[in-house]
């Protein structure tokens, strides 16, 4: 009875500060009532002992769940989203926290803020580092994406260069294997429209470079052209014949031979022409300025001989039209009483060696290839047959030489039937690789000097006035030099004139040419819109 009287009796029980609750303690001990107090301390210190298992197991799933929640999130960082890594509390913990929170003391409630602030860092930590790795893992993926694709673009231009290589090498090899393949056919210029051989000619057998010299030699043995010199050929035996001059006869004055045509016609005007050069448009335009030519480049003067003095090709791409017209007015100008000469050059002679240094890329694919080019050029071939036969070196037409550089005393020594009978007989019997050593191709020969156009004045004059006095003429005309002003040019008094004046859109386009009234003995040079100029 005592001890329930005395438990109602008891305070209730209120929050003391440390300091109080040691007094109540050492008064407790003194007092009668030792048991009771016990019993209240062992409750209480069972119930703070339950507090802190609870807070150890609380602790102890906390760190497990950021285990569990940073090994999933290492695991499926890249496909699950970010707010995995946060911390979830379920049910169960809610409770146990609300029931905490009220129970706790302030210094639990404290520790336990700093724990929840602790977690809430680490979960930041953990975010921002999964956010990190992220971005270098899209960074590094996009990175292997660029590079895969600029690998595939540089091996996709790799290969269409090579491909296109390889088309490019199978194409040529083709083309070489069925043009000079010799069982078979090669290309011919007949294939082409505006054909070079005429219908009734396209049967006939290819030409073999090599069996027209073999032919030759076999026929007539040849003298080393190293060796062969002018005077050589005119006391050898064979001796070819001019094609375009007549049979000539032989004066002998003072010791000198001088040949001149048995029969020469006397035409009443001369219309001389200079270097061409590959240009069909500025010939055209000059013949037709001289009235020998219509608008459809047809011949239409009578009583005239035109002459042009050598180098109609090289530098420009019109060779055929440009031969196929010469070759039309000559036939078209002796139906109707004129004639029409053509004299070679020293780029008709380099075409002739096979050197090709000046001929344009148009101009061979004019042709249809350098191989029938070539062929055209041959002995027997069209071009060939013209310029190794019927074309001269030197003419005289009344009382004018022409002669496409110049010449010399020596030449003219000879005569000018025998310098083209020399000319000739090189250029039909000696293959292209031994035309170079011609001493008549050389830098004195009449395609290649320049002393008339270019010596010292008094030397010029007096080399001239013997060769014109041996040739018994009173003027010589050439080409060769182009003339910087444009304009035909004259020295020694009138006697040497010079019509390059370079027609040829290569040297500037200019217009002139030379013409020769032979009733009047008159000569004049004439310009673009018939702008006249008087020589003599």
């Amino acid at each position: 009875m005592d001890t329930k009287e005395e438990k109602s009796n008891l305070p209730v029980k209120e929050e003391i500060s440390p300091e109080v609750k040691d007094d109540t303690e050492e008064v407790v001990e003194t007092t009668p009532k030792e048991v009771v107090e016990d019993d209240s301390d062992k409750e209480v210190t069972q119930e703070n002992e339950n507090e802190n298992e609870n807070e150890k197991e609380n602790e102890k799933e906390d760190e497990k769940e950021k285990e569990n929640t940073s090994k999933k999130s290492s695991s499926s960082s890249l496909n699950k989203p970010k707010s995995i890594l946060r911390k979830r509390k379920t049910e169960e913990e809610e409770e146990n926290s609300e029931s905490f929170s009220d129970e706790m003391s302030s210094i639990s409630s404290i520790k336990k803020k700093h724990i929840e602030f602790s977690d809430d860092n680490i979960v930041y930590t953990l975010e921002r580092e999964e956010e990190e790795e992220e971005e270098g893992d899209e960074e590094e993926v996009e990175d292997g994406q660029n590079f895969n694709k600029s690998l595939v673009n540089s091996v996709m231009v790799i290969v269409k260069r090579y491909l296109l290589f390889a088309i490019v090498i199978s194409a040529g090899f083709c083309f070489s294997y069925y043009s000079y393949n010799k069982n078979k056919k090669p290309f011919s210029s007949h294939q082409r429209t505006g054909a070079i051989i005429g219908r009734s000619e396209q049967k006939q057998a290819p030409i073999q470079w090599e069996k027209p010299v073999e032919e030759t030699e076999k026929k007539t043995p040849l003298i080393p052209i190293k060796s062969l010199t002018l005077t050589d050929f005119l006391n050898a035996e064979t001796k070819t014949e001019s094609v375009l001059l007549e049979e000539t006869t032989e004066s002998v004055e003072g010791g000198r031979k001088s040949k001149r045509a048995e029969k020469e016609k006397s035409f009443k005007r001369i219309v001389a022409v200079g270097d061409v050069h590959g240009d069909f448009r500025k010939l055209a335009s000059v013949l037709y300025t001289a009235k020998l030519i219509d608008p459809y480049t047809d011949w239409i003067a009578e009583d005239t001989l035109l002459i042009q003095t050598g180098d109609l090709i090289d530098r420009g791409s019109d060779t055929i039209p440009i031969f196929d017209l010469m070759l039309k007015l000559r036939e078209q100008a002796h139906k109707m009483g004129s004639e029409v000469y053509i004299l070679l050059g020293n780029h008709e002679v380099m075409n002739l060696q096979e050197d090709y240094r000046y001929v344009t890329r148009g101009d061979v694919m004019s042709f249809g290839g350098l191989y029938t080019r070539k062929r055209e050029f041959a002995l027997t071939g069209k071009y060939g047959k013209l310029l190794r036969e019927e074309m001269n070196t030197t003419m005289i037409i009344d009382d004018t030489l022409f002669v496409h550089a110049g010449l010399n005393t020596a030449y003219a020594k000879a005569g000018v039937d025998q310098i083209n009978n020399y000319v000739h007989y090189i250029l039909q019997n000696y293959p292209a690789e031994q035309l170079f050593y011609a001493t008549v191709f050389g830098n004195d020969g009449p395609f290649w000097t320049r002393l008339m156009a270019l010596g010292e004045e008094e030397y010029t004059c007096e080399e001239l006035d013997s060769v014109l006095e041996i040739l018994e003429v009173k003027r010589m005309v050439v080409g060769h030099t182009v003339q910087e002003n444009g304009r035909i040019n004259t020295r020694c008094k009138g006697k040497l004139i010079m019509i390059d004046v370079g027609l040829s859109e290569f040297y500037g386009g200019n217009f002139a040419y030379l013409e020769i009234f032979n009733d009047k003995q008159e000569v004049w040079a004439v310009y673009k819109n018939d702008v006249r100029e008087r020589i003599n």
